[in-house]
């Protein structure tokens, strides 16, 4: 059995996406990500996670820049967009 992602950065990030791997494995499912080149091998595995831990990465940049974005609008006395401002 497969289960097919459009992308893996979507699905799940970092150690989330190595441990519902492994889980995967134990019940003979594969994950199959549409945007993903790489195969099963040993290789491809240590691809797919080096591309794991760049998303995670890459969201808490994103996580950070728009914290500090809300905060220097707060503190210039603007309003803050969205559900709950820092």
């Amino acid at each position: 059995m497969d289960v097919v992602v459009s992308k893996r950065d979507r699905w799940a990030r970092g150690n989330i996406t190595r441990h519902l791997r492994r889980e995967f494995d134990r019940h003979g499912v594969r994950l199959v990500a549409l945007n993903s080149q790489t195969d099963d091998s040993p290789v491809g595995r240590l691809a797919d996670n080096i591309l794991d831990d760049f998303s995670e990465y890459e969201r808490i940049i994103i996580v950070d820049r728009m914290r500090r974005g809300k905060r220097r609008k707060a503190q210039e006395g603007k309003i803050v967009a969205g559900p709950t401002p820092d």
